[in-house]
């Protein structure tokens, strides 16, 4: 099974060239600059991506760039937006160097190294309360979009991997939950786990 990606330029002025694209979408992933956060441009692409319920995932790239910040482009999604985020990777700084992401579910960092490589650490201690709060929130998101899952969160205050993945699929076909990954294109770090998890 193959991937077929679109580029579409991003620029508001481009809109009317992106509409046309959206009707041949099976979903979209709609690219966040880690630096810049949400834009004025952003708010147009997403909602046209609303318009034709095209299933979205957030990239939030550039996480390598000096004034980059995770959690006010993460805000953004929420705020400005709307959406119902499920966060899968929080990044790594060591002195504002991108160093590596933190796997939000499987509760474990993933270091860069040279060429793409990448190698399992534990999460750092000072980022340990904010991935679990993203897991939690992630969860939360998950369970609301289907009402037996809800049912069963508050019954139980867990779901199984199994009903997070189903629950997860369900959640974005239908445009109510919104994954969000975060890397840099230009560093080779995040694009691999993002093409894993449309794939």
């Amino acid at each position: 099974l193959g991937i077929t990606l679109l580029d579409t330029p991003g620029h508001v002025d481009f809109s009317a060239e992106m509409e046309r694209t959206l009707q041949v979408l099976d979903y979209a992933i709609l690219v966040i600059n880690g630096a810049d956060g949400v834009q004025g441009h952003t708010r147009t692409l997403w909602r046209l991506l609303k318009r034709y319920q095209i299933p979205t995932f957030i990239f939030i790239n550039k996480m390598d760039r000096e004034r980059a910040n995770f959690d006010m482009a993460l805000g953004g999604l929420t705020s400005t937006l709307g959406m119902k985020p499920v966060v899968f990777y929080m990044p790594i700084l060591d002195k504002d160097a991108f160093v590596g992401l933190v796997d939000v579910f499987a509760g474990k960092a993933l270091m860069s190294g040279e060429n793409g490589e990448v190698t399992e650490a534990p999460v750092p201690e000072d980022l340990a309360d904010e991935a679990a709060l993203l897991r939690d929130t992630a969860v939360e998101n998950i369970a609301e979009s289907d009402e037996d899952l809800m049912n069963k969160y508050l019954d139980e205050g867990a779901l199984s991997p199994e009903e997070i993945d189903l629950g997860l699929r369900k959640g974005v076909l239908a445009g109510d939950i919104v994954p969000v990954l975060v890397g840099s294109a230009l560093a080779n770090k995040g694009g691999r786990r993002l093409l894993n998890h449309i794939d």
